[in-house]
């Protein structure tokens, strides 16, 4: 019995220690996305803005929050690679807090979780968001780049013949050679 009571204690504790872990961690990558969230609302107002000076100032800042959930990422891994030595579940947080001694608190643990995840989407959404931005602005630019580069003329493509003016325009191979 004395054997089973130990066990039963040491359980316990090893459960509170996941669930301090957990909660833990919560607190930290809620926070980590609350500063993403002002951070990108930030950049959408510089975008529309079309504000090239403060995009740039973003970019240091966005790097240390990318590194942040970075970490959040590992210290996850970890949680789930401890829980694996306390032979508990390990495919996910929120099955890892099912298997906790604690109930209502792992009810709110779960809701948060369901939290965070839902915020990872609305941050991947919000990323996707600001590439595409990203790639068409650097197409209009390079549209523009050509424009000047060409006179205001469009660029010459695989044309053998000559230009209005005379020289050769566009092609692949030199057709004295």
């Amino acid at each position: 019995m004395g054997v089973l009571l130990a066990s039963g204690l040491m359980s316990t504790s090893l459960h509170s220690k996941f669930a301090e872990a957990i909660d833990g961690f919560l607190d930290r990558i809620e926070s980590r996305q609350s500063d993403f969230f002002t951070h990108y609302e930030e950049k959408d107002a510089a975008l529309k803005a079309s504000d090239a000076k403060r995009l740039l100032a973003f970019a240091a800042h966005e790097e240390q929050l990318c590194h942040e959930l970075r970490a959040s990422a590992l210290e996850r891994n970890q949680i789930l690679q401890a829980a694996r030595g306390g032979r508990l579940p390990t495919d996910s947080l929120k099955d890892l807090c099912e298997s906790l001694t604690d109930a209502p608190a792992n009810e709110l643990r779960r809701q948060r979780i369901e939290r965070v995840g839902t915020n990872a989407a609305r941050l991947r959404q919000k990323t996707w968001s600001h590439w595409v931005v990203a790639q068409r602005s650097y197409a209009q630019y390079s549209a523009l780049i050509d424009l000047i580069a060409h006179r205001g003329r469009q660029a010459p493509t695989y044309s053998a013949g000559e230009g209005e003016d005379g020289r050769s325009e566009g092609s692949l191979m030199d057709a004295s050679a």
